[in-house]
């Protein structure tokens, strides 16, 4: 799964998110319904809280562009709002 992982960031002292290709067991463990097979890849939270543990499934990515859109627009400055 390492050579698939995309993005993994920090985003508090247990969680981190990130965007990669899921192994069929961490995709069965997570126990999505309504994303089709396990093929392909996927934005996830990742816990290392034993009493939560695993893997969250957040969203299925349309493409290996889509997922590497995805982390550019993650890790881009935050931009301010426009004026209306």
């Amino acid at each position: 799964m390492d050579d698939d992982l995309i993005f993994c960031e920090r985003i508090d002292e247990m969680t981190q998110l990130c965007i990669s290709q899921l192994s069929s067991r961490a995709f069965a463990g997570a126990g999505v319904d309504g994303l089709g097979s396990g093929y392909g890849f996927f934005v996830y939270e990742m816990s290392d809280d034993p009493a939560i543990g695993g893997v969250n499934i957040l969203a299925k990515v349309a493409s290996l562009d889509a997922a590497f859109r995805i982390a550019e627009l993650w890790r881009a400055p935050s931009q301010p709002q426009m004026a209306a």
